[in-house]
């Protein structure tokens, strides 16, 4: 199987195929019928045969009683017996000629023998380039031959058969080696029963042998075609019952051979793809065609789906009746899995990519107007003429600074989350909340939040542990700097549940809360929910990111002036 301009090219040249089915069925009816005309011209010929010879020896034998006769009637009785003897050979000789016969006559007493010109002509010869005698036969045949040979002609001799018979090869004048079939059997014996003469037949079959090896020859590739080819090849009839199926199509389909005869394709194709296979064939029987392609799916004996490179060819008969369908599966599952994943690939690529660029403009503007900002406070405290407009200004750029620093967080956060793989260790979740939580003690209103942690569960916890701090520095920080500070008691709330397949993170405070409307986009890109907080947009996106990388889920569930409550499932990475 190749790979060419993305398409897979099958193993095998189907148009090949079926034109050797057609030949190979031809090819048996010829067989037949050769065989069929051999067998009647053998019998016909066989029966003149064995009539005529016993004719003539009959005429022979009346011809020697005639010595008791008087002149007269001993020189008529032989004129009478000399023409029934001419009749008789020349009805003979009609007869092997029609049945086209090579003929031998074998005197055992002194191995000579007489070869017709059929016999000799089978061969390429005249009967004048052939020794009367039994070794030019033995000298023709071919070695392989000899030991079945003089078995069969020694236990016929010895009257253990009626006859011998026997397909050989013989040399021809052209250098090959001929089939013949030779037929033989004693036609005289003396007393004792020791054979005196032996007479048979030869029959050209190198042609019919020549083809019956041609047939076997194709039945034996036709066979390696279907049983060892890499495709699943399913044969079925006119009604769509499937007759036979291959290896390989087992092994795709994960059925038996008896489980698959008692089924129909239809039975374990996808439902989704049947109408499509439908208008194909439809199709095809409108245009004329015997063939269509297409990629199907089917559902295989333990119920996963796999995807194949479908045809199917109808073969028909020399009427151009529908005899019988092939339909060759070639399991392509990997490969739409890999274009599926190269799609998704590629749809991330146009997504970082646009991210990328928007990321670019919106940062390079966070990161030029807080600059901006500096560089016009340093003008004016250069300018101030008392430590109270300085000490103010001063105040003034540290905001700024501290803006900067956080939005240089954030592109380092977004990098690692992007850019970053996965890397599993054990984490301690009590210190790792303590530790998100000490980082933001410093920020206005945390000493006026009530701050509740509680973790249940002790099984051993493993996850990305910067992607987690990413994700918890987030979500914690957003509650403090959020926070309502006219509420009397503002509080944060976290609830860790640790078990050995996840951990469930639930984040609750009572802080100003989000309208409804943008709840949906909280997790977009840059995009601020509020305006009473500086902020770059950033933070609730990363935090998505970094979740998707560790197959985690988020909720979120909000109401303005009322408070926030975010829940995460992390898997746990054991």
């Amino acid at each position: 199987m190749k790979l060419e301009n993305n398409t897979f090219t099958l193993a095998i040249d189907f148009e090949a195929l079926i034109e050797e089915n057609q030949r190979l069925k031809r090819s048996n009816s010829e067989l037949n019928t050769l065989n069929n005309s051999l067998n009647q011209r053998l019998l016909l010929a066989e029966n003149k045969v064995e009539k005529l010879v016993s004719e003539t020896i009959l005429l022979k034998n009346n011809q020697a009683n005639a010595n008791g006769l008087n002149f007269e009637a001993i020189s008529v009785e032989k004129q009478i017996a000399k023409s029934e003897l001419l009749d008789s050979e020349k009805r003979l000789q009609l007869a092997l000629d029609a049945g086209q016969l090579g003929i031998w006559d074998w005197d055992i007493a002194t191995n000579e023998v007489i070869y017709n010109k059929r016999w000799a002509a089978m061969l390429g010869y005249g009967v004048a380039e052939l020794p009367a005698n039994v070794d030019t036969f033995f000298s023709l045949l071919h070695e392989e031959d000899l030991p079945i040979m003089n078995g069969l002609v020694s236990e016929h001799l010895r009257g253990e058969r009626a006859f011998f018979e026997v397909e050989i090869r013989l040399k021809g004048k052209d250098g090959k080696y001929h089939w013949i079939y030779d037929r033989g059997m004693v036609v005289s014996r003396d007393e004792n029963g020791n054979p005196l003469r032996a007479l048979g037949i030869h029959v050209y079959i190198n042609d019919y042998k020549v083809a019956t090896q041609a047939l076997k020859d194709s039945e034996k590739r036709f066979r390696n075609i279907f049983y060892f080819n890499p495709i699943g090849i399913i044969i079925s009839n006119v009604k769509g019952e499937i007759l036979d199926a291959n290896p390989q199509m087992i092994d795709i389909l994960g059925y038996s051979l008896d489980e698959l005869r008692s089924m129909r394709p239809i039975d374990f194709s996808h439902p989704d793809d049947i109408e499509e296979e439908r208008r194909l064939a439809k199709e095809m029987f409108a245009h004329g065609r015997d063939c269509f392609k297409m990629e199907k799916r089917y559902i295989c004996k333990g119920g996963c789906t796999i995807w194949t490179n479908f045809s199917l060819t109808i073969i028909r008969d020399e009427d151009q009746n529908m005899q019988m369908a092939i339909a060759l599966l070639e399991d392509i599952t990997e490969k739409k899995e890999a274009e599926e994943k190269l799609k998704e690939q590629n749809q991330m690529l146009l997504k970082m990519n646009e991210e990328l660029n928007h990321f670019v403009y919106r940062t390079s503007h966070d990161l030029r107007a807080p600059i901006t900002s500096l560089m016009g406070l340093v003008n004016i405290t250069e300018m101030a003429d008392n430590e109270s407009e300085r000490a103010r200004y001063l105040s003034m750029m540290n905001k700024q600074l501290h803006y900067l620093d956080g939005v240089i967080k954030e592109i380092i956060d977004y990098r690692k989350v992007s850019a970053g793989e996965v890397r599993i260790n054990q984490i301690s979740l009590s210190e790792k909340v303590a530790d998100v939580m000490q980082h933001f003690q410093f920020l206005p209103n945390y000493d006026k939040m009530e701050k509740k942690i509680e973790i249940t569960g002790d099984a051993p916890f493993y996850s990305d542990e910067t992607k987690l701090n990413i994700i918890l520095n987030n979500l914690i920080s957003n509650a403090i700097k959020y926070s309502d500070s006219n509420k009397e008691k503002p509080y944060l709330h976290i609830r860790i549940q640790i078990s050995l397949q996840e951990v469930i993170f639930d984040i609750k405070d009572n802080g100003i809360g989000i309208e409804a409307v943008h709840l949906p986009k909280i997790f977009n890109m840059f995009f601020r929910a509020t305006s009473k907080q500086n902020g770059t947009g950033l933070g609730l996106y990363i935090v998505s990111e970094a979740l998707n990388k560790l197959g985690a889920k988020i909720s979120v569930s909000s109401e303005l002036h009322k408070g926030t409550h975010f829940s995460l499932t992390i898997p746990n990475m054991l």
